[in-house]
């Protein structure tokens, strides 16, 4: 087994990861206020993305193609080709920093979560803004999306220590997810049984699985530490709190 390294950079915040002409890419996010394409399989540098005023806080990336979105400290987020390194779009909204990003699985609409107790849904083929999700009383601090039964949707988690269900298309809110205590630091979902579930990791030590469709809570696992990331993993999620990652397999932690 062979394996590339890059040189680690202290000012790393994200990466991203997308299917290239040649093979896979990565997006690199940094407080330098840049975010960097990379060549996976031989750790060649292939663009350096140049247009956030601060640092860069979150990458995402289009499934079905070679495009990513870019959070920053700057209050915008920019649409690149990735290909190319061209900057697309830069989207201008939120009144504060933007701490998330995501991309829906078609590719045509992303959303971002700020400091200013918003998301915003936006158009990534044009640039046009299409919602601001208001409903949190505290800092967005992430964000996940999935396709539902009538179309995408977006979960935030703030500050409040509340999640949100959005319709992305309409920007209605579909569920209010209570059950944490403290602010909700991470968020990712994952195809369930009977539809999508949702699970919630916080700062009150507590993981909580949730289905999408009703915002039920399904079930939900204390852990020895505050949750601080979590990923979708096949049929199930990784979940890092403290110093140590564990693995759960759904439909219940």
């Amino acid at each position: 087994m062979s394996a590339m390294w890059w040189r680690c950079r202290p000012s790393w915040n994200a990466v991203a990861v997308v299917a290239g002409p040649d093979g896979p890419l990565a997006i690199t996010a940094g407080w330098d206020m840049t975010a960097i394409v990379w060549d996976v399989n031989s750790g060649a540098q292939r663009h350096t993305l140049t247009g956030h005023t601060d640092g860069v806080r979150a990458v995402a990336v289009v499934p079905n193609g070679l495009l990513a979105v870019t959070a920053g400290w700057d209050m915008t987020a920019i649409v690149w080709d990735v290909n190319s390194g061209a900057q697309r779009h830069t989207l201008t909204g939120h009144t504060d920093g933007v701490r998330a990003v995501a991309v829906v699985p078609n590719g045509l609409l992303a959303v971002t979560a700020g400091w200013d107790m918003t998301a915003i849904v936006w158009d990534v083929v044009n640039g046009a803004r299409r919602h601001t999700l208001t409903g949190h009383n505290g800092d967005v601090r992430a964000v996940a999306v999935v396709n539902g039964p009538d179309g995408p949707l977006a979960i935030t988690t703030s500050d409040d220590g509340t999640a949100i269900v959005w319709d992305m298309v309409s920007g209605a809110r579909q569920h209010t997810l209570t059950g944490h205590t403290r602010p909700v630091n991470a968020v990712a979902v994952v195809a369930g049984p009977d539809g999508p579930l949702v699970i919630t990791a916080g700062d009150d030590r507590t993981a909580i699985v949730w289905d999408a469709k009703n915002g039920r809570d399904v079930s939900r696992t204390h852990l020895p530490h505050g949750g601080i990331q979590v990923a979708a993993a096949g049929t199930g999620f990784l979940l890092a709190y403290g110093r140590e990652v564990a693995y759960f397999a759904c439909p219940c932690p």
